[in-house]
C-alpha cells in the first residue's frame, strides 16, 4: 500500500509542477523535453545497478507503445484545454481509468468484493466533483463543444486508458527485473518526440524550465516506478480508483493548504466521497 500512497504523491507532484510553470508563462515544451530526459537518465542508471542487461521483446514493445501514448498525451494535454477548458480535460483523463477496469474483469478475471464495488462506484462519482471547482457542468460542455473539441476529447480519453492498461499488460506478461528496460524505451521514445519539438521550434529552456524540468521529470519518472510496483502487489480494481481519486485528493489539499485557494460545495462533496471510496477499496469480503 505504501507503493500506492508514494504514486499519488508523486503523479500528483507532476502536475503541479506543471500547472505552476505554466501559470508563470514558461514553455511546457522545452520543461517536457528537460522532464523526460531526466526521467531517461534515471531510468539508465537504474538500467547500470543490474546483473544482467538482458530484456524480452514485448517488454520492448509496451515500453515503446507506452512513451508513444506519453509523448501523445503531453500534446493532447495541451490542445483539448485549449479548445475545451482544463475542467473537461481533467474529468476526461481521470474517467480513463475505465479501460483498464474493464479489461481487468473481462480478461484477467479481478473480481472485486462488495466493499471494493461500493469504492470503485463511490470514487467514480467522486472524480467528476473533485475535477470541478466551478459552475460548469461536465456532460454539457462535452455535448456544446465543436467537432475538433469532440475529436479531442475521444482521443484524450482513449490515449490515457490504453497508457494505463499498457501498464498492466507489462505487469501481466513481464518478469519483475525488466521494469527498469521498460522504463528505459518508454521515456526513450518520449524524449526523442521533444528532442524533434524543441529542435523543430528552436526552443532553448531558460533557467527555470530546467528547474521545473527536473522536478518534474523526477516526480515523472517515480510516479511510474511506484504504479509498477502497486500493480504488482494490489488488486488493478483498487490501483486505478485509488490513483486517480486520491491524486486529485492530495492536489486539492495542497492547493487549500498551500495555494490558498477556496473550494466550492461541490468539490468539498467530491473530497468527502474520495475519503470514503479510498476505505471502501481496501475492504475486502470475510
Amino acid at each position: 500500500m505504501i507503493s500506492l500512497i508514494l504514486h499519488v504523491i508523486f503523479s500528483s507532484s507532476f502536475g503541479i509542477f506543471l500547472k505552476y510553470a505554466k501559470d508563470r508563462g514558461h514553455c511546457l515544451d522545452s520543461i517536457g523535453f528537460i522532464n523526460y530526459l531526466v526521467a531517461l537518465l534515471i531510468a539508465i542508471w537504474s538500467m547500470m545497478q543490474l546483473d544482467s542487461l538482458s530484456f524480452s521483446g514485448l517488454a520492448t514493445g509496451l515500453g515503446v507503445t507506452n512513451g508513444i501514448t506519453y509523448a501523445f498525451g503531453f500534446f493532447l494535454w495541451k490542445a483539448t484545454v485549449q479548445v475545451s477548458g482544463v475542467v473537461v480535460t481533467t474529468a476526461i483523463l481521470r474517467l480513463s481509468m475505465v479501460i483498464p477496469i474493464t479489461f481487468a474483469i473481462l480478461i484477467w478475471h479481478e473480481i472485486p468484493s462488495a466493499w471494493q464495488i461500493l469504492g470503485i462506484f463511490l470514487t467514480c462519482s467522486a472524480l467528476p466533483l473533485l475535477s470541478t471547482n466551478d459552475p460548469v457542468v461536465i456532460p454539457s460542455n462535452i455535448s456544446t463543444t465543436s467537432g475538433l473539441g469532440a475529436i479531442l476529447i475521444s482521443l484524450t480519453f482513449v490515449n490515457a486508458g490504453v497508457g494505463r492498461l499498457v501498464m498492466k499488460i507489462f505487469n501481466e506478461t513481464c518478469p519483475v527485473d525488466e521494469k527498469p528496460f521498460y522504463l528505459f524505451f518508454l521515456f526513450g521514445v518520449t524524449t526523442f518526440f521533444f528532442t524533434i519539438v524543441c529542435v523543430y521550434q528552436k526552443i532553448i529552456p531558460i533557467r527555470w524550465e530546467y528547474v521545473f524540468g527536473i522536478l518534474v521529470g523526477v516526480s515523472n519518472f517515480f510516479q511510474s516506478v511506484t504504479f509498477l510496483v502497486a500493480l504488482d502487489s494490489i488488486d488493478v480494481l483498487i490501483v486505478f480508483p485509488v490513483s486517480a481519486a486520491g491524486s486529485v485528493l492530495f492536489t486539492t489539499l495542497v492547493g487549500v493548504v498551500v495555494l490558498k485557494e477556496k473550494l466550492r460545495k461541490k468539490t468539498i462533496i467530491g473530497i468527502t466521497l474520495a475519503v470514503i471510496a479510498l476505505i471502501f477499496v481496501n475492504l475486502k469480503n470475510t
